[in-house]
């Protein structure tokens, strides 16, 4: 549902502290979209167990890249940072299926999905065979992509 400029400047803005959502709870339409999408994520919730939310994942992202790319870091820290990035990719591709989010596989299995992918981590092959011996591989996520799409 889309709202002009003039629709919205009539009605005060709120900001969400649980989704981080801008709304206008007075303006029907918006609040209704609003009630939809926490529907939506509170759903997302109860079969996954979590949501990471677009600014939370790119600040988790930034410092998980960072530690896998410095050679001080110990393999358990990077083995932590890459399960930090790797959760977040899953948390993208869960809000990118939008109502088909029911179909997305489980955690464990997406990260399999992404270890079928041997250059995810670059030429760091510890840090990507402790993780291949966590979780296997499997198919599912084409090389060079981040996100799950199920099978037709």
């Amino acid at each position: 549902m889309y709202f002009s400029y003039e629709d919205l400047g009539k009605h005060e803005l709120v900001e969400c502290p649980e989704c981080g959502m801008e709304y206008a709870p007075t303006l029907e339409g918006d609040a209704q979209f609003h009630r939809e999408r926490h529907e939506y994520l509170d759903g997302i919730i109860a079969k996954h167990g979590f949501i990471v939310l677009y600014e939370e994942r790119e600040r988790i992202k930034k410092v998980a890249r960072k530690t896998i790319a410095n050679n001080n870091s110990s393999l358990p820290e990077k083995q932590d940072a890459a399960h930090s990035l790797l959760k977040c990719y899953f948390a993208r591709s869960i809000e990118s299926m939008a109502e088909y989010y029911q179909m997305h596989v489980d955690l464990d299995t997406f990260i399999a999905m992404m270890l079928n992918n041997e250059d995810i981590f670059g030429k760091d092959t510890e840090l990507y065979n402790s993780l291949v011996a966590k979780y296997g591989k499997k198919e599912g996520i084409q090389k060079g992509m981040s996100y799950y799409d199920p099978p037709a």
